[in-house]
């Protein structure tokens, strides 16, 4: 299973993981932080951060709530307060224990209307008389999941949903006049689910089409 993570770095200051995968609470989550340089830069630290958190948005109003942050310092020269980092290519590896002492939901896929829910990794490169908000940065999303029993019997209920499709607007003119000639014919789908909560990846839904008459149909190829 390949994961796409959603990324915002760039090819001179990037994060990567040991590991590509779905991620739980309680895991150790290890990786590096890679800077390339093509000159000298002088450099305060080089900061990791991992954090959480849910955004809301109600009637155009956006609202953010922190689930947690851990930091590290991956990179700082012990007695000074900056130091010079040669031309050349800087990795510095990481390790963060995902908190299992808290309810952590699972995250978003996409950005909803309503909200979402990230978990994050951040590295920060820190450099002398350079705001926070014009510090160098790249950051990785975590696709972590809440951990859930899906055999327990809170989620052993069946789900059942019913829909009707009307051939006249749903088919071409051509296939309509052979297939349902009849005005106003029309299809029932149904679609139904044992339980409500499955393993990831796990085929689990099943269509069931119900038709008045019963026709030889062709496959129709539909084209501009």
């Amino acid at each position: 299973m390949r994961i796409i993570a959603r990324k915002k770095q760039n090819s001179s200051f990037y994060i990567t993981l040991n590991e590509e995968r779905y991620w739980f609470p309680g895991d150790c989550l290890r990786g590096k932080v890679t800077l390339h340089l093509s000159k000298p830069c002088k450099t305060t630290s080089i900061r990791v951060c991992l954090w959480g958190k849910v955004t809301t948005i109600i009637k155009d109003r956006k609202e953010e709530f922190p689930l947690f942050q851990k930091e590290i310092v991956a990179y700082h020269m012990p007695g000074s307060k900056s130091s010079v980092l040669d031309a050349k290519v800087h990795s510095y590896p990481f390790e963060f224990t995902i908190p299992s002492d808290l309810t952590l939901p699972s995250f978003t896929e996409n950005d909803y209307p309503e909200g979402s829910v990230v978990y994050a990794i951040q590295a920060i490169h820190d450099r002398p008389f350079v705001a926070d908000i014009m510090a160098q940065k790249a950051q990785l999303h975590i696709p972590l999941l809440e951990k859930i029993d899906v055999t327990s019997q809170q989620f052993q209920i069946p789900q059942e949903t019913e829909g009707y499709c009307h051939f006249d607007d749903a088919l071409p003119d051509d296939f309509r006049r052979q297939v349902a000639p009849d005005a106003g014919m029309q299809a029932t789908i149904k679609a139904t689910i044992p339980r409500i909560a499955y393993v990831r990846g796990k085929k689990s839904l099943i269509i069931y089409l119900f038709a008045p008459k019963s026709h030889d149909v062709s496959p129709v190829r539909l084209g501009k």
